[in-house]
């Protein structure tokens, strides 16, 4: 059937009109495109913690890293991605998650004492004792990286601190073993 003349100029700008309408609404605003990736990071970042409450680490690293994607500077995005990776033994990465986390939040005492527990880990004591160090800094009532300072110092033979770390953390109600106190006995 042939389409009549005086009407296909008018097809032709509703079709250039419903072409320019696609472009524009596909094309999204910034403001859209912020609030699609702050709805994605609240997602995958719930889906991730939901898979670590489930002890499903894998599954958890899987969305951590899908989260980081929409917010790729979020310091509780890395701190969750590191402690899953440490679950999963990677250590080294685990690491290097917790770093990227104090670039982004270096006031958090927890960041700095999992970072310290990871490279207790990796056997890298002197690292530990620095960011258990930096951990009680930023929080002195943090009782367990007290402990592990008193524990870390004891083994690089820095005996007066270990005791000096353990009364603190006894100070802030550390339950110390018998068998520690009676070590560190020596050093008073």
């Amino acid at each position: 059937m042939p389409i009549n003349r005086k009407i296909l100029p008018v097809l032709l700008i509703l079709l250039c009109f419903f072409i320019i309408f696609i472009l524009i609404n596909k094309k999204a605003s910034p403001q859209k495109k912020a609030q699609d990736n702050l709805g994605g990071l609240i997602y995958y970042f719930t889906k991730g913690i939901e898979a670590a409450k489930q002890g499903n680490y894998p599954e958890a690293k899987k969305f951590y890293l899908l989260a980081l994607e929409k917010s790729p500077k979020d310091a509780k995005v890395y701190f969750s991605l590191g402690y899953a990776q440490e679950m999963l033994g990677e250590l080294v990465h685990a690491q290097e998650s917790y770093q990227k986390a104090i670039e982004n939040d270096g006031n958090n005492a927890e960041l700095y004492y999992n970072l310290g527990n990871v490279d207790v880990k990796l056997l890298d004591q002197e690292a530990a004792l620095k960011a258990y160090l930096k951990a009680v800094e930023l929080n002195p009532k943090h009782v367990d990286a007290w402990v592990n300072l008193s524990i870390i110092s004891f083994r690089l033979g820095h005996f007066a601190d270990a005791v000096k770390y353990c009364d603190e953390a006894i100070l802030l109600g550390y339950d110390a073993p018998l068998e520690y106190l009676n070590t560190l006995k020596q050093y008073r």
